[in-house]
């Protein structure tokens, strides 16, 4: 959520308000998560939500599945 000038909550919001951006999954890698956390990234339109250190199997799966999600939305239209 934290990132050198520019919070996650604003880049989520920055990506979903523009219609070219808004269908890109984004998954959230943070070091700290707990329940309200994790609520909170869901409803502020995180498609994933990774806690650190992650597994690069993990990652890889995770990564993998909003690529398909994206391609699906992207078909549709």
């Amino acid at each position: 959520m934290e990132m050198p000038g520019l919070s996650g909550n604003r880049l989520i919001y920055a990506l979903k308000s523009l219609p070219e951006t808004c269908n890109i999954p984004v998954i959230l890698h943070t070091a700290s998560l707990d329940s309200v956390e994790k609520a909170y990234a869901c409803r502020k339109g995180f498609f994933d939500i990774m806690a650190r250190p992650v597994k690069e199997v993990t990652l890889i799966t995770r990564v993998k599945r909003a690529i398909d999600m994206f391609e699906r939305i992207d078909k549709r239209g």
